[in-house]
């Protein structure tokens, strides 16, 4: 920042002329800053000299200072200014002030010697008139020469005189003492000419020194300053890289939390869905739930066997077909419509409610009655199964021969079953099997529930209703029933059973395990068991047969 000279500009000038005039009786000012601004301003004036000049200065402040001195040499005034940097002013400032320099001194013309002190021995009083005196130039000696008695010269004649020798010799030794006088003075002024090259020499060293001495403090400083910077630099480095450091172990930190509550996470959802898998498997496996679940309507059953002629008018394909109808009258449509549930986590509360015997209440036989569909497109003319079959008209004379030859053999010792549908054993404790295959040693465990042997030796539990069964002297009755299903051969009747309880895919879902089918939005679930108010079982669109969360589908 620069100095400014103009707010007090008529001060400073007045007080630096009153001390140029050697008529004022002020011989000394002092200059100095107002405040922390670069506004310079007259401090203190005074008329006693530089001994009451020195005791104004302050050692810490940068002060500038004129002087009115007599120099020994000529006797004549000489303007001293003075540049004071005290020794406690900081270095940022007296870098600063450096450059105000050239800028007073153009303002305060005329100045004689210019002095730098630092301290009070530079302003002492007899250092300043020795640097005045050096700078006063030569010391001639006439100043102070005592005026001589003049002595009048003796008249020169107009003619000739004679010479005379005493005379003329008095007259040589006159010119030789001028001569010497002459040289002598020569002599002197070269020993004055050699003092004075001599004194210019030792000023200019020692201005040189001074230089030397000014930059070298110049140097140190800058160094000092670069020193500082630097530390602060690696002060301000350290620091960040401590922040970075803290602000790492926060984010790992944040890492492991996030890990951790995402282990946690998928250990309470691996927990939730065994839970939820158990629940199923217990419910399936629970003596109400199974009973409602598989039960299948016995009153046709002594309707085939006892006259077939009279079960065609008794149960006619039209009551038969609008039959699934009471199905979606029931279906719980509104309640899945409205409620888009996350991923993995359908509703888990309904699933455990261990008593939904009123959502199967309505029409039980219908809701299994599709669940074989894939079984009858198949197997439809080797042994199509009674119970479902009766509202088709078939054509007698085919197929009751063939079903005498293979039911036959299972009137053997222990009571034994022939499969209607396919089943998939949900875990070790059942088995598994496919329409037409023969179950044997089957223990009535429970009405909805039968334990046996598979064709693979496979032994464990199967649904009561998804076989039937085999005795010796009912071979011939079970034969005898699939007489009225040829007269209803239409395919197109079959399809439209053979689908089930359907419904369509209302969100995506992924299957958690085995015993879960995988479906995505649109898709159709066929051959649906509503096992459960939150769980239905189903056949999804690549075949795979399982649970699924009955609020992800709509039923159609």
């Amino acid at each position: 920042m620069s100095v400014n000279l103009n707010k007090y500009k008529s001060d400073l000038v007045k007080a630096w002329e009153e001390l140029r005039d050697p008529k004022s009786d002020n011989d000394w000012v002092i200059f100095g800053y107002d405040g922390q601004s670069s506004d310079l301003k007259v401090q203190s004036q005074g008329e006693d000299g530089i001994v009451e000049m020195i005791d104004d200065f302050n050692g810490g402040k940068i002060q500038y200072g004129g002087a009115r001195v007599i120099d020994p040499n000529t006797n004549l005034p000489k303007i001293v200014f003075i540049n004071w940097q005290g020794e406690g002013v900081p270095a940022n400032v007296k870098g600063k002030c450096a450059n105000h320099l050239r800028d007073i001194t153009n303002l305060f013309r005329g100045a004689h010697v210019q002095i730098n002190a630092r301290c009070d021995d530079d302003v002492e009083e007899d250092v300043i008139m020795e640097k005045v005196k050096n700078a006063s130039g030569a010391n001639y000696s006439f100043h102070k020469e005592k005026p001589k008695a003049f002595v009048p010269q003796g008249k020169i004649g107009s003619v000739y005189q004679r010479s005379r020798p005493d005379l003329d010799k008095a007259f040589q030794d006159k010119g030789k003492f001028w001569a010497q006088n002459e040289k002598d003075s020569k002599q002197q002024k070269q020993e004055e000419e050699n003092r004075l090259k001599e004194e210019k020499l030792k000023e200019s060293q020692k201005r040189a020194e001074r230089d030397r001495k000014d930059t070298e403090q110049r140097e140190r400083l800058q160094k000092e300053r670069a020193q500082s910077i630097d530390k602060e630099r690696e002060s301000q480095n350290s620091e960040a890289k401590r922040r970075a450091e803290e602000e790492k172990k926060r984010y790992e930190a944040s890492l492991k939390e996030s890990q951790k509550d995402d282990d946690e996470f998928r250990r309470r959802s691996d927990s939730e869905r065994r839970k939820r898998i158990a629940e199923a498997n217990q419910l399936i496996k629970g003596r109400q739930g199974v009973k409602e679940t598989f039960e299948r309507p016995s009153p046709p059953a002594p309707a085939k066997k006892a006259a077939p002629p009279p079960r065609k008018a008794v149960i006619p394909p039209p009551v038969r077909q609008p039959s699934p109808e009471p199905t979606r009258e029931p279906s719980p449509e509104p309640p899945r419509e409205p409620t888009p549930p996350p991923h993995r986590d359908p509703t888990p509360p309904p699933h455990r409610d261990p008593t939904p015997p009123p959502h199967r209440e309505p029409t039980p036989p219908p809701t299994y009655e599709p669940t074989p569909p894939p079984t009858y497109e198949s197997v439809s003319e080797p042994s199509p199964p009674p119970s479902r079959q009766l509202p088709p008209e078939p054509q007698p004379e085919p197929v009751p021969e063939p079903v005498v030859e293979t039911l036959a053999p299972s009137a053997g010792g222990g009571i034994t079953a022939k499969a209607l549908f396919d089943y998939q054993a949900v875990d070790g404790t059942e088995i598994s099997f496919d329409p037409g295959d023969l179950i044997s040693n089957i223990e009535k465990i429970d009405e909805g529930w039968w334990r046996g042997e598979a064709p693979d030796q496979s032994y464990g539990l199967f649904p009561a209703n998804f076989v039937e069964e085999i005795t010796a002297g009912g071979a011939a009755e079970v034969v005898a029933e699939p007489e009225p299903q040829p007269e209803l051969q239409p395919e197109p009747a079959v399809t439209s059973q053979s689908r089930g309880v359907c419904a369509r895919a209302l969100y995506d879902y992924q299957a958690a395990d085995d015993s879960e089918i995988t479906f995505d939005p649109e898709d159709v679930i066929t051959n649906i068991e509503k096992i459960d108010d939150g769980w239905w079982r189903g056949e999804a669109p690549d075949g795979s047969y399982g649970l699924f969360p009955a609020n992800y589908v709509e039923e159609i």
